[in-house]
């Protein structure tokens, strides 16, 4: 990655000023007009509309955002009112609040376009309050609200710095800013530019606050990031894209806020021929000279650090990804296949011998492998002593299913009772067969994928303590079993042409030394969706050699696919 060049710096015109020279006449002049110097190119107003939720856009903030040329003293009066408030809402928020921050911000950014508009002791005045407010200790906002922390502690006083530089008190605001910035990417970052999976949610702001700091910076002839920040900002920008969804709005997000134009903002920052690669696919409609996809970095990606991962076929959006937060002992997961069909907890209500029980360990990753074949996530945590819970994830690339399952490790046997739901995106609809137990995913009457419970019978009228639920809130899984562990999974088929096919399931006997194995040991499925079948093998015991539909494996899991002269081709495999 290269960060542009910039031109030279230009040699100051005018001597530096401190606020108390505004008192007079000749003071305030030269003050202005070295405002008006320094502040002659700027970013376009829109610009701080980046990121914004939908709830804010539409309100005093956006009209302060798009302030024009129209400044009579009615809008004067209203700025004055917005920053006053601004400054007095976020000293008094604990934590602060955004958008009295933002209004401070763009109420700043508004004095400086128009500063003939205001009176010297407005400007001193702000300088003044900015300097108080911004001396607090901001350590925890930056962990509890780091949009927040970085509108108001880092673009703010760079706003100040660049935009009144001809005071010598900007010169203290500008070192804040470039500190708070560094500080921020460091500590939310992973190294590799992932956020930690608690601030996914506010990652579409804090991709347009760094954009616009670079922004402005650029404009300003000076750096904002040092050489190692820049860097890390270069990889946020990479794994924002990876983080998109089809529409442009961000992963775990519940806004309608778009990160198309501040992604390509932020790659006009800098030059990456894989990043500009990238997105030639991810951004752009033409379907002209895009790279091959296999040209392009891994699509996938897993941070113990930020306790998340994303699974991603491959960089085309309209393609099947999930992406997978398990932080705080709690699993969230987005699955889309061009359309978002899944989207939030993941829950799972256990009860074993009548007991309910919660984990009491966090999650741990005890598998992650991703190739050309497919990505696989497998965690782990303990539910009590000596009982062990996982649940992996399986996208296969070029087969287009994801398989999610549900695993139960102990140490004697009991009774076992647990429920997995998944909470449905808003904007999707489904489909219920009468006599079997498939359901279908739809967005707009049209089927995207269907979700195969291959944990229980096919038929509804098998006997079976296994239990299936749908509804508009999302899908609910129960599984019932008796012995030392059980594997419930569950196969979504993400191929939006197959899965309309004729689709069936069973479960296989498993056979080691020409003796069934018990369920509670070792387990087998046949998945068949139109012309393709797939074979799923769990063991629950250690590995041993056991013989299943032909196959002989000697593996703890393992999924393949039948091929037409009756062999299996190892999707993944894990000893």
């Amino acid at each position: 990655m290269t960060k542009l060049k910039k031109k030279k710096s230009k040699k100051r015109s005018q001597a530096l000023l401190s606020l108390q020279d505004l008192d007079s006449a000749e003071g305030f002049a030269r003050f202005l007009a070295g405002v008006k110097e320094h502040g002659s190119q700027w970013i376009p107003s829109t610009d701080y509309l980046w990121g914004l939720d939908e709830v804010l856009v539409g309100t005093d903030l956006e009209v302060l955002a798009k302030t024009g040329s129209r400044m009579n003293a009615k809008s004067v009066a209203r700025v004055r009112e917005w920053l006053s408030c601004g400054i007095s809402l976020t000293r008094s928020q604990i934590p602060n609040d955004f958008a009295s921050a933002y209004q401070v911000l763009l109420a700043v950014n508004v004095m400086a376009s128009f500063p003939d508009r205001f009176a010297a002791v407005d400007f001193q005045a702000v300088f003044g309050e900015l300097k108080e407010l911004l001396s607090a200790d901001d350590t925890d906002l930056m962990f509890d609200d780091p949009a927040t922390q970085q509108i108001l502690y880092a673009e703010l006083p760079l706003t100040v710095g660049l935009r009144f530089a001809i005071l010598e008190e900007a010169a203290e605001f500008l070192s804040q800013a470039r500190g708070k910035l560094g500080t921020a990417i460091e500590e939310l970052l992973d190294g590799d530019g992932l956020p930690n999976a608690r601030y996914v949610p506010v990652a579409p702001v804090l991709l347009a606050v760094w954009t616009r700091c670079q922004r402005i910076s650029d404009l300003a002839n000076t750096e904002c990031f040092d050489l190692e920040i820049q860097t890390q900002y270069e990889f946020f920008v990479r794994q924002m894209m990876r983080l998109m969804r089809k529409d442009g709005t961000g992963t775990f997000s519940d806004g309608e806020a778009n990160l198309k134009p501040i992604l390509q903002a932020a790659l006009g920052c800098y030059h990456d021929e894989e990043d500009a690669a990238i997105a030639s696919i991810v951004l752009s409609k033409s379907k002209n000279g895009k790279p091959s996809l296999h040209s392009l970095p891994e699509p996938s990606v897993n941070s113990e650090w930020g306790e998340l991962a994303v699974l991603q076929t491959e960089w085309l959006p309209k393609l099947p990804r999930l992406a997978v937060s398990y932080q705080n002992r709690q699993i969230q997961a987005e699955l889309s296949s061009g359309h978002c069909l899944f989207r939030g907890g993941m829950r799972t209500d256990w009860n074993l011998d009548g007991e309910q029980v919660q984990p009491t360990s966090d999650w741990e990753v005890v598998c992650w492998h991703s190739d050309q074949d497919g990505d696989f996530l497998e965690l782990e945590c303990e539910l009590q002593e000596g009982v062990k819970w996982q649940k992996h994830f399986l996208l296969a690339r070029n087969e287009l299913f994801l398989l999610a399952s549900d695993v139960l490790l102990g140490n004697r046997p009991m009774h076992i009772d647990f429920t997995t739901s998944w909470m449905l995106d808003p904007a999707t609809g489904f489909g219920v067969a009468a006599d079997t137990n498939e359901i279908f995913l739809t967005r707009k009457s049209r089927t995207h994928a269907a979700v195969l419970p291959i944990g229980m019978p096919e038929w509804k009228v098998a006997r079976t303590g296994h239990s299936l639920e749908m509804d508009p809130a999302g899908l609910r899984v129960g599984t019932e079993a008796h012995g030392a562990a059980c594997y419930a999974p569950l196969f979504i088929d993400l191929d939006p042409k197959r899965c309309r096919q004729p689709l069936t399931w069973r479960q296989l006997t498993v056979a080691e030394k020409l003796k069934i194995v018990p369920e509670s040991e070792a387990v087998a499925y046949r998945v068949h969706v139109g012309d393709q079948q797939w074979l799923i093998y769990r063991s629950l015991v250690a590995p041993a050699s056991r013989t299943v539909f032909g196959q002989n494996l000697a593996v703890e899991f393992y999924v393949g696919t039948f091929e037409e002269d009756g062999t299996c081709c190892e999707i993944i495999s894990v000893d």
